[in-house]
């Protein structure tokens, strides 16, 4: 845990978040936590000065003592700076992986140098038994997502009976009601994960916490047998 963290018990934003910050957004977030100690002649300066999340990243105590800042908030935003640089950020991917009918459930908790469906293919072999043979070309992954689609409502007009004296009034106009029921069903689609920036794109987002439902498949193994008679030779799927 970094010793900022510590300080004051809050998540860092990530240097990868900041480098996309432009001057507006340093200033905001100077400004509003305090604990930077900044006055108002220290955010003057800062407003004054032009540089985005980039440059931010490369500031230091002399950078900052040059500009004419408080020597407080100058230690402080230093030794702040110096963390976003050293920071790692990781993910928990929670995973339920399916296989030839068998489940697993699993985390896998990863740095953004980790996401790579070469690792995600060596992390469920740790789950999974595959065919002798299989290569990581052959494991092919699917993710999974629940679809609803829009609710289907049937509205009809109520048909005009004679009704017997007495008659109760839910029975009378159950047929209106049967028909505006409303029907909502599920259907499963998988999408085929083909590169790492696919695998990317779903597990490093704002959220710490990922929930990942996949579908293994190695159908595609095929294995050549040799047999030491070497005038014939069979394949295997």
């Amino acid at each position: 845990m970094s010793r900022w963290y510590r300080w004051h018990e809050e998540p860092l934003p990530s240097a990868e978040v900041v480098e996309k910050w432009e001057h507006d957004d340093i200033v905001k977030f100077l400004s509003e936590k305090k604990y930077f100690g900044l006055n108002d002649d220290d955010i003057k300066i800062i407003k004054n000065k032009n540089f985005n999340g980039t440059a931010f990243l490369r500031l230091t105590e002399d950078k900052l003592e040059k500009w004419g800042i408080s020597e407080g908030p100058v230690i402080v935003i230093a030794d702040f700076v110096k963390t976003l640089n050293t920071y790692v950020v990781t993910k928990e991917v929670h995973c339920t992986a399916s296989y030839n009918r068998k489940i697993a459930k699993f985390q896998w908790t990863i740095t953004r140098e980790m996401v790579s469906l070469a690792g995600l293919k060596k992390k469920l072999q740790e789950y999974f038994t595959f065919p002798d043979g299989t290569e990581e070309e052959h494991i092919v992954i699917s993710r999974v997502l629940d679809v609803f689609p829009p609710i289907k409502r049937k509205i009809s007009t109520p048909r005009m009976e004679k009704t017997k004296p007495g008659m109760n009034e839910v029975s009378k106009n159950s047929d209106q009601i049967k028909s505006d029921s409303q029907v909502e069903s599920v259907e499963r689609k998988s999408i085929h994960l083909s590169t790492d920036e696919d695998l990317m794109s779903i597990v490093w987002t704002a959220s710490p916490k990922i929930d990942l439902a996949i579908i293994v498949d190695t159908s595609t193994v095929l294995i050549l047998y040799f047999p030491k008679d070497e005038s014939s030779f069979r394949f295997e799927s």
